[in-house]
């Protein structure tokens, strides 16, 4: 990634925050630079000490870690155990890459249901956790977003649910109405309902 013409725009002890002629925010996790680093007995004895805010953006940039490694799933269970929607929406995604998948698929679908203003989130953590017990979680989720989007065709936010919804169960299914339903939005006339028929594609045919 070439940075030549990034600018920083200031430096946590997480993260870097920078602009560029191309996009005006950019953050970088120290996580996924290989920069940062934290055992668990270090930020057991910090956590009391931040605000909810630092909370987060620790979890935030600590999701960003390349890999789930022996040292960092202590880590991730501690958060875990934590709670609160914006901390659980964080590490969705990392939460995903736990060895122990019926933990994964429990955390993940409890959140689906305790947490829906941020349901994306969780959503495609289980595409990429693609396990079929969490089926019949992501059915009632996809059933509820296009009775939604039946009544209001125009409600983006129940749309992005029912797109990335279909990635998930494409994932665990295999079916392909889910792909053909995410394909129909890729034509559709609002920009933004295209953007996220877009991304959720990656989500249900991830490359590489």
């Amino acid at each position: 990634m070439n940075k030549s013409d990034w600018r920083v725009l200031e430096e946590r002890e997480w993260y870097r925050h920078y602009a560029s002629p191309k996009y005006p925010s950019i953050y970088e996790s120290k996580f996924a630079t290989g920069e940062a680093a934290i055992s668990l007995a270090e930020l057991q004895s910090r956590w009391p000490g931040w605000n909810e805010g630092e909370q987060v953006q620790f979890a935030q940039a600590f999701k960003w870690k390349p890999e789930l490694t022996g040292e960092d799933e202590p880590i991730l269970d501690f958060l875990m155990r934590q709670g609160g929607e914006m901390l659980s929406s964080s590490i969705a995604t990392m939460v995903a890459k736990l060895p122990d998948k019926k933990r994964a698929a429990l955390f993940l679908t409890d959140c689906l249901r305790a947490f829906p203003k941020t349901r994306t989130s969780f959503l495609c953590a289980l595409a990429d956790l693609a396990a079929p017990e969490t089926t019949p979680h992501l059915l009632s989720v996809y059933n509820e977003c296009s009775d939604k989007v039946g009544e209001n065709a125009q409600d983006y936010d129940f749309i992005a649910d029912l797109l990335y919804c279909s990635a998930a169960l494409f994932r665990t299914t295999k079916e392909p109405k889910y792909i053909d339903l995410i394909s129909s939005y890729s034509h559709h006339p609002d920009e933004r309902a295209r953007y996220q028929a877009e991304n959720a594609m990656r989500w249900a045919v991830p490359m590489g």
